[in-house]
């Protein structure tokens, strides 16, 4: 099983919920941290654990894309299921064996 930190899972998630889309670095640290001051390498840091726990890799992705000096694209199809059940997918690392076996 494989556990993400809360704040390293919601870097996954918002990018999930962004397919496709250049989200710029601002844009994550805004919505992710609010206004709390925290540098960039922070979230490196997190990126870093997000493509560790999906065995992604920077210099040839397959999740997540890096537009150096601007931002991060999640490059996966994304595909929208709906759950009535919320205890269907209960934690991090269910949705993210979801992601890897889609893949």
């Amino acid at each position: 099983m494989i556990q993400l930190q809360r704040k390293t899972f919601a870097v996954l998630r918002y990018l999930a919920e962004h397919p496709n889309r250049l989200v710029k670095k601002e844009e994550l640290l805004r919505e992710l941290w609010g206004n709390l001051h925290v540098t960039e390498s922070v979230l490196k840091t997190h990126l870093n654990h997000v493509r560790a726990a999906l065995c992604d890799s920077a210099r040839n992705p397959s999740f997540i894309e890096t537009v150096h000096g601007r931002g991060y694209r999640f490059i996966p199809k994304v595909r929208t299921v709906e759950i009535h059940d919320a205890s269907v997918i209960s934690n991090a690392s269910e949705m993210i064996g979801a992601l890897l076996d889609a893949s």
